[in-house]
């Protein structure tokens, strides 16, 4: 593999230039928007890149020198171990990339709409798909460093967020998040991440589809199809951390931030009820994994603005830990504490209490079992 040194790259839309990426004497990746899109684009970061005609510059190395919105296209600790034992299988030192070369390394798996350097770069087919062969040649890169099959985990799984293996597929027309769940706490995990989304569905939480696939030897795996696509069309996304350049090492936002910044870019008071519903089940379900990256906007370009995406990596923490956004101020919260967000946001506590109760009625029903077992 060949890697071109650069310390600039051109930034696009799907096919449309959007932009221009620049390393600066200090390592920062400025970035401006080319003049054509500022005439009839709209803003890829609302709170730190607004469409004005000037070079925007990151003010700190939160998210390694890039603003939030560029970090969000780049795999998350996954895809960084997999793209770097790949680098290194080619001899590569992957120390040696700065920013902007990582984010033209990416291909059309990667996350969003935004892509780096030269336009759309194609992702490998899956037409071999073999769910057992993936996670087995996962858990060998992972427990042996053993790199004789990253040319194909690559291909699958190397623009990835999250901790945990997984696969970008296409299947049937569409295209799809599969996870391999590995170590000890891995048995039954897609199963409860399949029911606790049936139960988010059910609780009227919007979840992207989902469906538990079998692999040859019987074991299922949880897939669930991506919402950043429609209709072969990227959709751009940018999740809260990037919104608020804020990243997870420098401290966990609030739910109070999601609130606002629902207010902020959705145009519809029914979403602030949707956070509320989405706030109650993360905390009466145990799903602390509600972190910055866990929450997204999309941009709509038919209405034209911003809408919150579906919720994602629903299931539950294990063992007990705390929630990755605080609950007014509280990373430990009580019912006292949502209720307290809502009426800070002024939602009617009739209407609240009444999704409390829709939520309680069916986490009880659905996942009582798993929570007892944590408890």
């Amino acid at each position: 593999m060949k890697i071109t040194k650069r310390n600039n790259a051109s930034v696009y839309f799907n096919q449309t230039l959007m932009g221009q990426l620049a390393l600066t004497p200090e390592g920062l990746v400025g970035f401006a928007y080319d003049p054509s899109w500022l005439k009839n684009g709209f803003s890829i970061s609302p709170y730190f890149l607004p469409l004005d005609n000037r070079l925007f510059v990151p003010k700190d190395f939160s998210f390694g020198g890039l603003f939030g919105v560029f970090n969000d296209s780049l795999p998350d600790s996954w895809g960084s171990f997999v793209t770097d034992s790949f680098l290194s299988k080619q001899g590569i030192q992957p120390d040696s990339l700065n920013p902007i070369e990582r984010l033209c390394l990416l291909n059309s798996k990667s996350l969003g709409a935004l892509i780096y350097g030269t336009g759309e770069k194609k992702g490998s087919a899956n037409a071999s798909l073999d769910l057992d062969s993936i996670k087995k040649e996962c858990e060998v890169l992972i427990q042996k460093r053993d790199e004789s099959s990253i040319d194909e985990i690559m291909a699958f799984g190397g623009s990835s967020g999250g901790a945990n293996p997984k696969a970008h597929v296409h299947k049937d027309g569409k295209d799809w998040i599969v996870k391999f769940p590995t170590g000890g706490f891995a048995q039954g995990l897609a199963q409860m991440e399949y029911d606790y989304n049936a139960a988010a569905l059910e609780a009227g939480i919007p979840v992207p589809h989902f469906e538990l696939w079998k692999g040859k030897s019987g074991e299922s795996y949880f897939a669930s199809e991506r919402f950043d696509r429609s209709e072969g069309r990227r959709i751009h996304m940018i999740s809260l951390a990037g919104l608020y350049e804020t990243s997870l090492e420098k401290g966990a936002l609030d739910y109070g931030h999601l609130f606002h910044a629902v207010k902020d870019f959705t145009h519809d008071v029914e979403d602030l009820y949707d956070v509320f519903r989405r706030l109650y089940f993360n905390v009466y379900a145990g799903n602390e994994d509600d972190h910055a990256k866990n929450f997204a906007f999309l941009y709509d370009e038919k209405k034209k603005h911003y809408v919150l995406s579906p919720a994602y990596d629903l299931t539950l923490s294990f063992p007990r830990k705390s929630h990755g956004l605080s609950v007014a101020h509280n990373f430990n919260p009580e019912k006292e504490d949502v209720e307290k967000l809502a009426d800070l946001f002024l939602l009617d506590p009739k209407r609240y209490k009444a999704i409390e109760e829709e939520v309680e009625m069916v986490v009880n029903r659905r996942l009582s079992a798993y929570l007892a077992k944590r408890n």
